[in-house]
């Protein structure tokens, strides 16, 4: 009774039950087919297949696989076959089967992809109503053996991992070894029509040359190397012969930025396509590995003999006490919690530099590359000659004793000390504390809507191993193009995308949280109110400033030396002639008569009458001109008078 469960970023969907079928198949009518939203470019794609039990048993677990979305290419429809495993994090593990799955990955912007991948990763949280499944989300993600497991001891989880660490330092010793050998011996390491040519030795011996001659480019030649070393580790996976263990090159992502689009790397894939030769190649490395191992062990057991051969022990040997103290067994969940700790770090820095994170490997390999060549126009020899200098004259003078006295001096005020502590102390709480209430908030939130039990997507694919297509996959271009007599390139077919997208759970604001689409419906209608308020602002000045102008265009120039502003008064706008907040009857203001200044009343005639207003107490004056239906106000405040009108 066969199901799958599909985790991508922030949902989770599955298919209909098939009963009765050890080999299920579902078809077109069934619920099988699904449109996911991409958020970032990296994200992974998790499958679980499980076996369908009713009651409060749980879902037998079958297998699960890991797809990596990021090294598919657009217009593509790919057809693959992977190996259905409980577990991807142990040693040994056998397959239970096998899934095939239709994939086709599209972008409607594909620069604004590459672009995102220089954003923060997202934390993706999927929450579920039911306990049992959320047994179904969390296998699915993890499998076996997952995150839970490594703050508790498990001899098999332990064992992986001093496993994986002993494997790490093997590859690493091979690395090492071939790429020597590769660079010394002049080693054909790049592929050019048909042709193995050695240009990492001719780049690496123009670069020893060089730094010979100039050994202060050392530093623009660190940073240059670091890049080229990526650059190397994506062209051989590239070169790898099976099509399934290839990636995006560097230069792939780079016509992304320039163009806005990429240009497709292959047209078709057959089923077995390079199988045979990728067989070849892994059976190469396993048979190294194993010889390598077997001269090790050999190695190991002709040195125990020749140690008992040569035995001069002559001590009775004591018998020693088996049993593990439980103090042991309570710290091994902490030791086995930091080995896993390394090894998380390890595969993260494998997966950047074999490309399996290609989006990532890219920028990591730009940066480096645009750092390096702006180091080579520095002049890095007067730069750490100067360095030299300041270092050493600031740092290592007989100056450091009076700086060594001063820090004593201020590490002896105590008081000091623990008040800026506890301030940091309160400061850091404070943030804490900030954070758990907004995380809080959106837990009760998602809660509501989604389901009470959580779990977290993990971002990166931080498993030891990784799941690859068999050979058996194939795939073809699904957009196909055709040129017609002009020689244009017209497009045949276009693809039609299901508009109905699987809703994620992702929540967006701060004050209230609200899912993807809310949010955007909250943002467009604030969009519109905003555009519509700048429309009603712009519009009131417009309509008061053709107003003014037209009052203003009545006066003659003879009529205009009478305005206030060309008394040199500043011109405020009232919304009555009171607007000012004085009053007569209540500032107790007198009035001294309708008469008026007589520099001011020369530029009157008998339509213009005017009368001032004084308020003692608040030694405020007010100035009242009126002519025809306009009226002027002047203050007096503080030593300055201000003349405002108002348009009636």
């Amino acid at each position: 009774d066969a199901f799958v469960a599909a985790v991508f970023e922030d949902a989770m969907v599955q298919t209909e039950v098939i009963n009765d079928e050890l080999s299920p198949h579902w078809l077109p009518w069934t619920k099988r087919a699904f449109v996911f939203g991409i958020m970032h470019p990296a994200s992974m794609l998790y499958l679980g297949c499980f076996d369908y039990d009713l009651g409060l048993t749980e879902h037998e677990k079958i297998g699960r696989v890991a797809v990596n979305i990021c090294n598919l290419q657009r217009d593509t429809e790919y057809t693959l076959r992977y190996g259905l495993y409980p577990s991807s994090n142990v040693t040994e593990r056998k397959s239970n089967g096998t899934i095939t799955i239709r994939i086709r990955v599209e972008y409607h912007d594909e620069k604004a992809m590459v672009l995102a991948a220089l954003r923060p990763r997202p934390k993706f949280h999927v929450n579920v109503k039911r306990e049992k499944s959320q047994e179904v989300l969390h296998y699915t993600c993890f499998g076996f053996y997952g995150d839970e497991n490594e703050t508790k001891f498990d001899l098999t989880v332990t064992r992986s991992y001093i496993n994986e660490i002993l494997e790490h330092k093997r590859l690493l010793g091979y690395a090492i070894v071939d790429t020597f050998s590769s660079l010394v011996f002049w080693r054909g390491q790049v592929r050019i029509l048909g042709l193995w040519l050695p240009l990492h030795s001719l780049l690496f011996f123009v670069m020893a040359a060089t730094l010979v001659e100039r050994p202060q480019m050392l530093p623009a030649f660190s940073l240059l190397s670091v890049a080229w070393m990526f650059l190397a580790l994506g062209t051989k996976r590239c070169q790898h012969p099976s099509p399934w263990h290839r990636c995006p090159s560097f230069w792939h992502f780079l016509e992304i930025l320039q163009t806005g689009r990429s240009s497709l790397r292959m047209r078709r894939v057959a089923p077995m396509e390079g199988g045979q030769e990728a067989a070849v190649y892994e059976q190469y490395w396993k048979d190294r590995i194993e010889k390598d191992i077997d001269a090790a062990t050999r190695r190991r057991e002709e040195d125990e003999l020749l140690m008992n051969l040569a035995n001069e022990n002559i001590q009775t040997k004591m018998k020693a006490d088996n049993l593990i103290p439980i103090e042991l067994l309570s710290r091994l969940g902490r030791y086995q919690g930091i080995i896993a700790r390394y090894c998380r770090y390890a595969r993260l820095f494998k997966i950047i530099a074999t490309w399996e994170e290609s989006i990532l490997s890219f920028w990591i390999t730009a940066c480096f590359l645009v750092a390096g060549l702006f180091a080579l126009l520095l002049d890095w020899g007067f730069i750490l000659t100067w360095v030299g200098r300041i270092v050493v004259w600031c740092f290592l003078g007989p100056h450091m004793s009076i700086v060594d006295a001063y820090l004593q001096s201020k590490s002896q005020k105590d008081d000091k000390l623990l008040e800026t502590a506890m301030e940091k102390f309160h400061q850091k709480s404070k943030r804490a504390l900030e954070r758990n209430q907004d995380a809080t908030k959106l837990k009760d939130a998602k809660c509501l809507l989604f389901g009470p039990y959580i779990t977290l997507v993990p971002n990166f694919n931080l498993s030891r191993h990784y799941d690859r297509p068999l050979p058996q996959s194939f795939a073809r271009v699904y957009k196909k193009s055709a040129k017609d007599q002009n020689g244009d390139t017209t497009l045949k077919k276009s693809i039609t995308m299901s508009k109905e997208y699987v809703p994620g759970q992702q929540f967006f604001g701060t004050m209230v949280p609200r899912p993807n689409d809310a949010a955007i419906k909250f943002e467009g209608q604030m969009d519109h109110l905003k555009d519509l308020a700048a429309a009603t602002l712009k519009c009131m000045e417009e309509i008061t400033e053709k107003r003014r102008r037209e009052r203003l265009e009545r006066y003659d120039s003879e009529q205009e030396a009478m305005l206030p502003h060309s008394l040199g008064y500043e011109l405020i706008t009232l919304g009555n002639s009171n607007a000012s907040g004085l009053s007569s009857d209540s500032m107790g203001t007198k009035r001294m008569g309708s008469g008026v200044d007589g520099s001011l009343a020369r530029h009157m005639d008998s339509a213009t009458s005017a009368s001032l207003e004084v308020n003692e107490e608040a030694q405020v004056a007010v100035l009242f001109i009126r002519r025809r239906n306009s009226s002027f106000v002047a203050t007096n405040r503080s030593q300055s008078v201000r003349l405002g009108y108002e348009l009636k």
